[in-house]
């Protein structure tokens, strides 16, 4: 393809005379060039203020004025100025009357409410020229120019994003989800903003100007979520000074498996007193390779990798104590460990056969593999004498690093030793269990029919966190015996989730410690969109049987609603027209054993109102949908009534999912501090 050789300029600010004088310069001895892109303010000076545009949290105040240009607004007289009272800029005029020639063709975009003005009156609104030359890009949108895809977002995204606004300069949802969608089947040479993307910084090592307090915050959710999902070959904004960012990897998506790295650059005002550069040019074909040593990680993807390997922490502690899915709660430790080493049996042999085949086959690579996993499981059980043994135990010694170490000691390796270990079990049949030899051989097999009934069920499910199926783009945060995460097709923005570490069918199933993780995420909840939105939050649970009698994994609706609506919400639910249909009788549910005794094994509906009550309903009709039903009336939302007409993008739930966390995780923190060491210590 054509090399493009293109100039792209910061703030003009109504400079048009020195940047046509920079311009001709520059093509006479480096040109020509086939266009010049202009972004930010373009027909008046902008005067800097301490208003943070391009950090998600406004009450950040670290990075101000020369620290960050985003942080801009245009504070001119012509903000307030009518329309009618604008004029042409003189130093545009000769241009319009056609006695000057721009010295290449120009296409800018607009950034305040000034600008927005002067284009009202002086732009044509069907070709988007201001005069010959100079052409005006649009709002919002994607333009074929020279056979090159160029992306616009003129003026500013506002936090958090608008769905709607009287203010010209200000680019709402819509207007997002528009310009990504135009893009999904498109290569996208360059974007043109006036914001950075939110964390562009992350992944960088050097360069970063030392004056930033806190260069990790700068930028906008909603400048992000384009570059995300357009991957541009260049990102050009601008801010009070220069910056260049090392070329950076994109994720791969179903239609786009291997997408383009992106540069972004971001350029100072013409008129700055730091002399910084204003105006970049490159020569630009799009076949051209970007050498790879160059390219940094994806930056958007650095919160994302730590809740991946949080996530798989999970599933290995899950793998190792998989016992708690299919002991009861109240056995004590001691008889976990005799029930542990009998199964053992059971694994070993299965993996004595299974190494043995490995080794008819020549398969080193396993045995090696399972070589140097035995030595890391063993280092508590002082087995080092036999690897051939030792990797017949590999599952085992996962299962009992810490109870093998207490009860077995002097054991070798259990395969060797069953017979010692099925003898313990034995002993202890005879102490605790009166000698009830049938109970004896018979619960050693459901126990392995349980593991592995169960273990097939957590690989299938769409929320245990072991298995592949759980979509780990949409957890929030992980606590003790629940983790946050938000829903496929919520119907409000925080439509969220808690779900139950272990695959439980229900609330009413939880032990005592569970519940209690529970009900502080709940609580905590409150009390964060009571302060941060002014919201109450409604949280319901349906327990439904499917048809094939399996246990679905129990979770939690969470819907912030308005306070006002928070004293309507009992009766909303006890006078819903489907809670007569269906015979449903709400009552309160108090904690205590008998209450609680009434629901178990019954399908129910059980609110959580926001004033703490509980109300419930056992139902003999399920319907899956009834509590969203409810829900979207209160609300006024009837468009929200199927989920599927409310399903995102990957790439946007993967933003809303980090905005979110960003905003909560510290205030959960506070609130409950986590112990990283105590996760680490249990996969080792």
């Amino acid at each position: 393809m054509e090399t493009h050789k293109i100039l792209v300029c910061g703030d003009i600010g109504g400079s048009f005379n020195a940047l046509f004088k920079r311009v001709s310069t520059v093509n006479k001895s480096n040109g020509p060039f086939s266009l010049l892109l202009c972004v930010g303010s373009f027909f008046e000076p902008f005067s800097s203020t301490t208003t943070n545009e391009n950090n998600d949290n406004s009450n950040d105040t670290d990075d101000k004025d020369e620290n960050n240009d985003n942080n801009t607004t245009n504070n001119n007289n012509s903000d307030e100025k009518n329309e009618n009272e604008l004029t042409f800029p003189k130093e545009l005029q000769s241009y319009k009357d056609g006695v000057d020639n721009v010295p290449i063709p120009i296409y800018f975009i607009a950034y305040s409410q000034s600008d927005f003005k002067y284009i009202k009156k002086f732009v044509d609104k069907e070709t988007g020229e201001l005069c010959k030359g100079i052409t005006y890009l649009g709002k919002c949108g994607i333009k074929n120019i020279l056979n090159l895809n160029i992306a616009y977002l003129s003026g500013k995204i506002d936090y958090p994003i608008k769905t709607q606004s009287n203010e010209e300069n200000i680019i709402i949802k819509s207007e997002i989800d528009n310009i990504i969608k135009e893009g999904e089947d498109k290569r996208i040479d360059i974007l043109l903003s006036n914001q950075w993307s939110r964390g562009v910084l992350n992944n960088v090592t050097s360069g970063i100007p030392t004056f930033l307090k806190t260069p990790y915050k700068i930028g906008i959710d909603g400048v992000k979520l384009v570059a995300q999902a357009l991957t541009p070959a260049y990102h050009f904004s601008k801010n009070s000074f220069y910056f260049q960012r090392a070329p950076y990897y994109n994720t791969p998506t179903l239609k786009n498996q291997n997408p383009q790295p992106t540069r972004f650059l971001s350029l100072a005002p013409i008129n700055n007193d730091k002399k910084e550069k204003y105006l970049f040019a490159m020569s630009y074909n799009p076949n051209k390779e970007t050498n790879k040593d160059d390219i940094t990680p994806n930056p958007f993807e650095r919160k994302q990798r730590e809740l991946d390997d949080h996530v798989s922490k999970k599933q290995r502690n899950s793998d190792e104590q998989s016992t708690n899915f299919f002991f009861n709660n109240n056995y004590n430790n001691h008889n976990r460990n005799i029930n542990n080493n009998n199964n053992n049996y059971y694994n070993n042999n299965n993996n004595y056969y299974n190494n043995n085949n490995n080794n008819n086959n020549n398969n080193n690579n396993n045995n090696n593999n399972n070589n140097n996993n035995n030595n890391n499981n063993n280092n508590n059980n002082n087995n080092n004498n036999n690897n051939n043994n030792n990797n017949n135990n590999n599952n085992n010694n996962n299962n009992n690093n810490n109870n093998n170490n207490n009860n077995y000691n002097n054991y070798n390796n259990n395969y060797n030793n069953y017979n010692n270990n099925y003898n313990n079990y034995n002993n202890y049949n005879n102490n605790n269990f009166n000698n009830n030899n049938n109970y004896n051989y018979n619960f050693k097999n459901d126990n392995q029919q349980n593991q592995q009934k169960q273990k097939k069920q957590d690989q299938s499910c769409w929320f245990c966190l072991s298995s592949a199926e759980v979509d780990s783009h949409l957890i929030v945060t992980i606590g003790n015996e629940c983790y946050l995460a938000f829903p496929k097709g919520g119907m409000v923005e925080h439509h969220l989730l808690i779900v139950f570490t272990e695959h439980k069918p229900n609330f009413i199933s939880l032990s005592e410690d569970e519940r209690k993780d529970v009900n502080l995420m709940i609580d905590y909840l409150r009390e964060y969109f009571l302060e941060k939105y002014n919201q109450d939050i409604v949280v319901f649970e349906r327990n439904i049987s499917t048809k094939g009698g399996a246990d679905l994994h129990g979770h939690l609706q969470v819907i912030p609603i308005p306070k006002e609506l928070s004293s309507t919400v009992k009766q909303s639910f006890i006078d819903h027209p489907l809670t007569k249909k269906y015979n449903m009788e709400f009552s309160d549910l108090k904690n205590d054993e008998k209450s609680e005794q009434e629901l178990k094994d019954k399908q129910y509906y059980l609110v959580f109102l926001p004033n703490g009550e509980k109300i419930y309903s056992v139902i003999s009709k399920p319907d899956f949908q009834y509590g969203r039903k409810v829900m979207v009336d209160l609300l006024g939302i009837p468009e929200k009534l199927n989920w599927k007409d409310c399903v995102k993008t990957k790439e946007i739930e993967t933003s809303d999912t980090l905005k979110f966390r960003d905003e909560f995780q510290p205030f959960y923190d506070k609130k409950q501090p986590t112990d990283d060491s105590d996760n680490d210590s249990n996969t080792q």
